[in-house]
């Protein structure tokens, strides 16, 4: 992370193929444009890596965002995660350094704890560094 650039990777697993995966992340990428994007990259979707825990059959979209600091990055893992909730399908990884958290449609205390976790590490990493 760096003082006013954090870079995220978020990959969008789906099992319906290519086609929907690009699909699915095209709806959620009208939604990130609202927060504090300084860059945005969606490379072609594709197969899962081999030794990824999702099965075979799975596949997969990811972007490569740049955002303005650590509420954005907040507002995308909560964004992500309401995302998630509509569409009742799917999983969206989420990783900024070190960190990674996995979200999947529905709700659940566990899943609201890892939430919490998750974005608690990555404030004291700003704080860290000096960059809240």
């Amino acid at each position: 992370m760096t003082g006013h650039h954090i870079e995220v990777f978020l990959r969008f697993t789906h099992p319906d193929g290519t086609e929907a995966a690009d699909e699915a992340v095209g709806f959620l990428i009208e939604e990130i444009e609202q927060l504090g994007i300084v860059s945005l990259a969606h490379p072609q979707a594709s197969a899962a890596p081999a030794g990824s825990r999702s099965s075979g059959a799975e596949i997969y979209s990811s972007l490569i965002l740049g955002l303005a600091g650590a509420p954005a990055v907040r507002s995308l893992v909560l964004l992500a995660q309401d995302w998630l909730a509509r569409r009742n399908s799917g999983t969206i990884d989420i990783s900024v350094g070190p960190h990674r958290i996995t979200l999947t449609g529905g709700t659940d205390k566990a899943r609201r704890e890892a939430v919490t976790t998750f974005l608690a590490h990555l404030s004291d990493d700003a704080v860290g560094q000096g960059d809240e």
